[in-house]
């Protein structure tokens, strides 16, 4: 029996974490919003991960600490390269993630939509992970559209469940 894993999928609406699971799945983009959180059960090699996909929507943030409690084995923020606040409101997404959780976790931080124009830059990622104040083990940049990087994000992700 495969050991099941904890994987919170973080960031803004419209950042494309559903449809980065998605795109993993073979299913295609998600036009849909998730109401309040979507947990997706995912094999990468010998590894069972329970994602939960947190929705970004304003009006689901006052649930969204009910879900950030329990012992994750990682969390993986997203943000739009194409729309800069995204990557701006990340601090207030991990402000509501409790401290002795932010301490014991490892992040990746996942630059989506790399298929589009972009608004932000290297510099500026490089900045933001160094000002998030959390443990941030590797930056990637995917396109759930073009399925760029998809694949390299989930071996990442089961590479680092390895070695917490």
């Amino acid at each position: 029996m495969k050991q099941i894993y904890k994987v919170l999928f973080i960031g803004d609406g419209g950042v494309g974490k559903t449809s980065v699971c998605r795109a993993y799945l073979g299913k295609g983009l998600s036009r849909e919003i998730t109401i309040g959180i979507d947990v997706e059960s995912i094999n990468v090699g010998d590894y069972r991960i329970l994602i939960w996909d947190l929705s970004g929507q304003e009006q689901f943030k006052k649930i969204i600490p009910e879900f950030l409690t329990g012992n994750p084995s990682l969390i993986v923020l997203f943000f739009d390269l194409s729309r800069r606040h995204t990557l701006q409101d990340l601090s207030g997404w991990i402000s509501m993630i409790p401290e002795k959780i932010k301490k014991k976790t490892k992040f990746i931080l996942v630059g989506n939509k790399a298929d589009l124009p972009r608004e932000v830059s290297r510099e500026e990622v490089e900045k933001a992970i160094k000002s998030l104040g959390v443990n941030i083990i590797k930056y990637i940049e995917t396109s759930a559209k073009t399925g760029y990087n998809i694949n390299k994000l989930f071996q990442l992700i089961a590479k680092n469940l390895e070695s917490k």
